[in-house]
């Protein structure tokens, strides 16, 4: 070896597999200049002409064949003294390996190479080279060199064995890490087999590790994880780190949550994914505490702008209907025309008050309701003017409010976890907003559709903006800029959280002094329904018997006169006693009864009656306040019978009663 440049002669068929080489040694041994041949013949001419330190010469030559290069090479004279390394991929193929030593070669190495035996390898052979070369100094010199090679291989036999050891000790203490390790984890092959797991893992699953490694990914994802799994393995394989969720299915057969960290590794050169998983079932029970708490904080901050919006319409309520009251108690008050329209036009304003205070404790209990889990197709923009209708009172004494809305689709959607994350992004835009000079503010909420598809609502606020340094925290649980007992920085967070859960995102831009703008990106369902209006054809009924069952001595009252008129009604104030007259053999058309009542619920009726005279447990029409339990909620699911929410509308108790009173033809 000349200076210290170390000149290489690899001669192999496989372009890819010399680029490769040529990388390893700029990397391993930059001082080493590479020569190349991807032929026999080639590989003759420059050993002739480069006089290179070591030839690396593979056995899979097309002709003339590796074996035949190296006998030429050692019978040349001038060439035989290069040291000359053969490589194979056949490890064990013992025969061309004696043919080999036969025909001259110096050492073996076995592909893929493994670098370190490269590296040493070339030294070595370099050193036997300048060993060639040094012959003629006699034999004292070659003994001493010898003798020095010797003590150099020693010494690089103590350290790759050192290296061996400290690698042995690497893969123990790795594996003493993964099996103690909390996470579940697991090693899966691209087409999903279970290559690898952990004791916790396996213990979350309820299988053992030998079972759980004769199953596959597909086995262990419920139907809705497994219709993502191939295009998140294909992302992955592709060197993308994943974090998501996912369901799994226990070995008792109920699933569970999982947040899944997952990256691409290679093992013995081929490619497996490695994951990390943590149940977060708990997690996810808490986090929807936080959820609900949220949404009754922010019911919370509504209440006196709520009470504001229903003292107006009651205030005129109540005014309106003493007038008439009063007004009926004078003699002859009913025969004066001008009088008595004064009296209806009054009391229809008061049936308007009303309906307004209906449509503000709808809202209300739309926000407030506990099922958080159902979906279905939601108008957007309805939801908005929920949301506008509640949060008018902050909004008002700060800003203009102007409404942009486009008429936008439908989205598949959880319309109060919608409500609550517009409700929390207005009433920020508001709270960014000094009260006193509305005039000169402007709080814009716009709806539209953007180019690639999703369903934008923008909420542009003209306030005093968000720092850059706290603009990348905003969403960030528990972070608030809030005084102490003003929020808890929930908020948004919780806002970030359900918006990834309907499948949409939540972006903010801002600039101090200029304003704030959220827009919350959803994905559509479809095309636009509005159905233009249609005149319903007047309902026929006959005349029947009605039940009326509610513990509420007024609001049975109002049915009865609200049902009488067409009607034959019998009004019960007890669930128990209407039980004994249907016991007794009574029959009613139809029986409207409240849902919620004490001794003997609107639900226990119905199960006692079902178990004795099914039809008239079919002809049971519940009336509820809305304050669902968690069995009222899975009884109304079980049962098929008509639901109507109170107030009640009476053409909505008109069609209800249509079921069971039309005549028929």
């Amino acid at each position: 070896m000349r200076s210290n440049t170390l000149k290489v002669l690899a001669v192999d068929a496989s372009a890819e597999e010399l680029t490769a080489l040529r990388a390893t040694l700029r990397e391993l041994l930059p001082s080493t200049t590479l020569l190349t041949a991807l032929d026999g013949a080639s590989a003759l001419m420059l050993a002739t002409t480069e006089d290179p330190d070591v030839i690396l010469l593979d056995l899979a030559l097309p002709g003339p064949t590796g074996l035949e290069v190296c006998r030429r090479l050692k019978a040349d004279e001038r060439l035989k003294d290069i040291p000359l390394v053969c490589m194979t991929a056949q490890r064990t193929d013992r025969e061309h390996r004696l043919q080999a030593v036969e025909a001259g070669a110096d050492g073996f190495l076995s592909k893929p190479l493994d670098d370190g035996e490269l590296v040493a390898l070339l030294r070595s052979m370099a050193k036997l080279r300048a060993a060639y070369r040094l012959r003629s100094l006699g034999r004292e010199e070659l003994a001493a060199l010898v003798a020095e090679r010797t003590r150099e291989l020693e010494l690089e036999l103590v350290a790759r064995t050192h290296v061996e050891q400290a690698l042995r000790e690497s893969e123990t203490r790795y594996r003493a890490l993964v099996a103690g390790a909390n996470d579940g984890i697991f090693l899966i092959s691209p087409e999903g087999d279970l290559v690898e797991v952990n004791e916790s893992f396996a213990r979350m699953h309820g299988w053992t590790r030998e079972e759980l490694q004769r199953l596959t990914l597909a086995d262990l994802d419920t139907p809705a994880t497994a219709a993502l799994a191939p295009a998140r393995i294909r992302r992955i394989l592709s060197g993308e780190p994943l974090t998501f969720e996912v369901e799994h299915l226990h070995k008792e057969g109920h699933s569970f949550s999982l947040e899944v960290s997952s990256s691409l590794v290679h093992v013995g050169g081929n490619p497996y994914i490695l994951a990390v998983h943590r149940d977060i079932t708990e997690r996810k029970r808490l986090q929807a505490g936080l959820e609900r708490s949220d949404r009754l904080a922010s019911l919370g901050m509504l209440a006196a702008g709520v009470a504001h919006e229903i003292n107006n319409p009651l205030a005129y309520v109540l005014s309106n209907t003493s007038f008439a009251i009063d007004e009926l108690r004078v003699p002859g008050a009913i025969d004066d025309p001008p009088r008595l329209r004064e009296i209806v036009t009054a009391l229809v304003e008061a049936v308007d008050g009303a309906h307004r205070v209906r449509r503000i404790v709808r809202d209300l209990k739309a926000l407030s309701r506990p099922d958080e889990d159902r979906t279905s197709r939601v108008d957007v923009e309805k939801v908005l003017e929920s949301s506008l209708a509640m949060i008018a009172n902050e909004i008002r004494p700060r800003a203009r409010l102007v409404r942009d809305f486009a008429g936008v689709p439908p989205i598949e959607a959880n319309d109060a976890r919608l409500g609550q994350v517009l409700l929390n992004l207005l009433a920020n835009a508001a709270q960014a907003i000094p009260e006193g000079h509305p005039n000169r503010h402007e709080i814009r909420v716009s709806t539209r559709i953007e180019p690639e598809g999703r369903l934008c609502i923008e909420i542009r606020d003209t306030g005093g903006g968000i720092p850059a340094n706290i603009l990348a925290r905003i969403f960030d649980p528990f972070f608030t800029t809030k005084p102490v007992g003003v929020g808890t920085g929930l908020g948004l967070a919780i806002c970030h959280s359900l918006i990834e859960q309907m499948g949409g995102e939540i972006l903010v831009e801002s600039a101090v002094g200029k304003g704030t703008t959220f827009r919350v990106l959803l994905p559509t369902v479809g095309p636009s329904q509005h159905a233009a209006p249609t005149s319903e054809a007047p309902v026929l009924l006959r005349r029947g018997q009605v039940l009326v069952v509610d513990d509420e001595p007024l609001v049975g009252k109002a049915l009865v006169r609200l049902l009488s008129r067409e009607h034959d009604v019998t009004l019960l104030a007890s669930a128990r006693d209407a039980l004994d007259r249907l016991r007794g053999g009574e029959h009613f058309d139809a029986i409207v009864c409240d849902l919620m009542m004490p001794e003997l619920s609107g639900m226990d009726l119905h199960d006692e009656v079902f178990a004795f005279a099914p039809d008239q447990a079919q002809r049971m029409i519940f009336v509820t306040g809305g304050a669902y339990s968690t069995a009222s909620r899975t009884f109304l699911e079980r049962v098929p019978n008509i639901r109507l929410d109170k107030p009640i509308n009476e053409a909505e108790l008109r069609r209800a009663l249509h079921t069971h009173l039309a005549e028929r033809p």
